[in-house]
């Protein structure tokens, strides 16, 4: 302490935030009998967690001024917004969560035995009234040359319900002993209420009953507060600097990990360990590598119910395709920077003792995360997965990294800097073969790679179901008229079954089944098409090149860090980005359907691989300019995740069905329910990483 400044007495403020939650449990207690517990619980709940929040309290005091901003902050108001909203949910779901006006059953998926299976469900649903005996048959707009399903079928006027989540291409309707008419475009949105007019048969009349609920009116609405929230914390925060000009930010104090006080003698210290620690780390890439992990959490959270925040059934791309191929390419990115330092090259060989040693740490995590049920899970246990995939990617470019010679580039071993560029004396001709010269030594492994990938898609030939299925890389089912019904996935998914089994691929639901599967509500019959592996083994292949590629484009943003050249750095990469995305397009024709090699994450196609690298490289760029250049973002708060990744992937799988990580059962799934109940798990696992950041503890393998 400074100057005679003493700590003011802070306990009455810490005992009323302590005592705030048990009063208002005990209120509900003696309130509401029937839900006593369901809500009081929860408000119990809070006391060891603001208890534990308090104790991170950061005060800054400076020539006798006292700053509390950030008290305790986020992590505070968060979770007990989660909670609260939480126990609202058992009151009455419907106050939080919005009264559904439609519900009911929509095909899903397949039973054994060829049952047809529907579920009911009020979210991504419409209901339609048919005034005459009719047979409805219909193709969606994601489904590329399918067949017509029939979705309803009547000898007397009724009414059916039709999935909303994507647009229909066509509609074939018939009444009795006449020929179907087409009807092209038709329209149905989420809970509204449309009637079939066929009274003037072949003429076909669609008339809304009860306009439908607004697409995009709850995420704008949650995008909206979320950015009223950030504007009130910059707000706040210059108030505070208003009245205290000369505190430290609680960004600088939590980086120190001083408790409680610090002193004005101190300031410079953590000042000095602040800027040391932004010149050794990329901030834009732990950035990118946190935004890309909440978006991959949204995806998994079921997504809002919003297609694209849900994954491609197969060719084409969505948001929620990005984020698990980007993170794949970030980590080659951070391995450039990691991988060819001094000390490593110095002692290949224990580095690649490490590289194997975090590789099957990786993997045997992801084996463990996808067991639910103790010793008897193993006996279903997928094995391709998602860390599977990190492990293996990460294992195999290593290695390539530090194995690979490069003696003729004419560099030293300090991150195959040239000499002439650490004295000054280089000009900017060495550029280009300081960031390209170590990759394109390594390229002939990964064509390799491509080849075989190339090879085997195109020319492994097999029998399934009766069905012929040289070269194939389309879904099956009643795509393409049902020409391939048994063909799903092709060499790849065939590959994965003879390798790992039916019962050690990705069996969760049945993918692609509720795109693709034949069924006829007539008869409640159908055909279901082969499960699908999206990290099958074949795909792992492509993953390996995308990891490379990372690489490439972190040897840029390396040199660039080492030469302070950031024109060169803005120029290659932007090229390099521009160069993959162009490739890409030409590899999938310039279309979604029917290109030479389509985008697909399902088989991580070529075309796919290079636009995820394009773009990668031109975001990267971008927050680079924003973040590490300009300065004009923090990155807050994907920096927490980003810094945290191993940990909030591991978490957010884990815990996904727990309070406060999802909304409660009960719960009417509805667009908007959807959207609180995903932004409250999500926001819990934001806020506990966070939480960590703040007491320095990161998970690391």
């Amino acid at each position: 302490m400074s100057g005679g400044d003493e700590a003011p007495s802070w306990d009455r403020v810490l005992i009323g935030w302590l005592i705030i939650p048990p009063v208002i449990a005990l209120i509900i207690w003696i309130t509401m009998f029937d839900k006593k517990w369901e809500v009081g619980l929860p408000m119990l709940a809070l006391v060891p967690m603001w208890a534990t929040f308090a104790g991170q309290l950061k005060i800054v005091s400076v020539k006798g001024k006292i700053a509390w901003k950030d008290f305790p902050g986020t992590c505070l108001f968060v979770m007990s917004l989660v909670v609260v909203l939480w126990s609202i949910c058992f009151v009455d779901p419907y106050s939080v969560m919005s009264r559904p006006r439609v519900a009911g059953p929509i095909p899903t998926t397949c039973a054994e035995g060829g049952n047809l299976v529907q579920t009911v469900t009020s979210l991504n649903v419409a209901r339609v009234l048919v005034d005459a005996p009719a047979d409805i048959y219909t193709v969606a707009s994601n489904c590329w040359d399918c067949k017509p399903r029939r979705i309803y079928s009547s000898s007397f006027p009724g009414s059916f319900f039709i999935d909303t989540t994507h647009n229909y291409d066509y509609m074939l309707v018939s009444t009795v002993n006449t020929n179907p008419v087409r009807y092209n475009n038709p329209t149905f949105n989420d809970q509204g209420v449309y009637e079939i007019d066929l009274t003037s048969f072949p003429s076909i009349t669609i008339r809304v009953i009860n306009e439908a609920w607004s697409y995009p009116v709850p995420i704008v609405v949650a995008v909206a507060c979320l950015i009223f929230l950030q504007l009130l914390y910059v707000f706040g925060n210059r108030i505070s600097d208003a009245y205290c000009k000369d505190d430290l930010s609680a960004w600088e104090a939590t980086k120190k990990g001083l408790s409680f006080w610090v002193s004005e003698n101190q300031v410079d210290d953590i000042q000095q360990e602040q800027e040391s620690t932004q010149s050794k780390r990329i901030e834009s890439l732990d950035i990118f590598r946190g935004i890309s992990l909440v978006v991959m959490n949204i995806a998994n959270y079921g997504g809002m119910g919003y297609w694209f925040l849900d994954h491609s059934k197969w060719d084409g791309l969505t948001v929620a395709d990005l984020v698990f191929p980007w993170f794949i390419w970030i980590m080659g990115v951070a391995m450039a920077i990691a991988l060819e330092s001094r000390r490593i090259q110095a002692d290949k060989g224990a580095a690649i003792l490490h590289i194997i040693k975090r590789s099957s740490i990786l993997i045997l995590i992801g084996m463990l995360l996808s067991t639910s049920d103790g010793l008897s899970s193993f006996k279903n246990a997928r094995i391709p997965g998602v860390l599977q995939r990190f492990g293996l990617s990460y294992l195999v470019v290593a290695i390539t990294i530090l194995l690979v010679p490069k003696n003729w580039l004419g560099v030293n071993r300090e991150g195959y800097l040239p000499v002439a560029i650490q004295d000054g004396s280089a000009t900017e001709a060495w550029l280009p073969k300081l960031a390209f010269g170590p990759s394109l030594v390594e390229l002939p492994v990964y064509l390799i790679f491509m080849s075989v990938w190339l090879i085997v898609t195109f020319t492994v030939s097999f029998d399934h179901l009766g069905y012929h299925c040289d070269g194939y890389i389309g879904p099956g089912g009643i795509s393409q008229q049902g020409a391939h019904f048994g063909c799903t996935g092709g060499a790849a998914n065939y590959l994965d079954h003879k390798m790992f089994g039916d019962k050690h691929i990705y069996n969760s639901g049945c993918f692609p089944c509720d795109t693709y599967m034949d069924y006829d509500v007539k008869d409640n019959v159908c055909t279901s098409v082969r499960h699908h592996d999206p990290e099958g083994f074949l795909g792992s292949l492509n993953s390996i090149i995308l990891c490379w590629l990372g690489v490439v484009a972190g040897r840029i943003v390396v040199t660039g860090k080492k030469t302070g050249n950031r024109r060169f750095v803005s120029f290659a990469m932007g090229a390099l980005g521009c160069f993959l995305c162009l490739v890409a397009a030409v590899l999938c024709g310039f279309r979604q359907f029917g290109g030479p090699i389509p985008v697909n994450k399902n088989l991580w196609s070529t075309s796919f691989i290079f636009l995820m690298a394009g773009t990668g490289t031109l975001f990267l760029l971008v927050l680079q300019f924003i973040v590490d250049w300009k300065q004009y973002w923090s990155g807050k708060p994907f920096i927490f995740v980003g810094m945290n990744s191993i940990l909030y992937y591991s978490m957010h799988e884990i815990m996904q069905n727990f309070v406060p990580f999802s909304a409660p059962s009960d719960a009417a799934p509805t667009r908007a329910a959807a959207v609180i109940s995903v932004l409250l798990g999500v926001s819990t696992n934001v806020t506990v990483v966070y939480w960590l950041f703040r007491n320095k503890l990161f998970l690391k393998i």
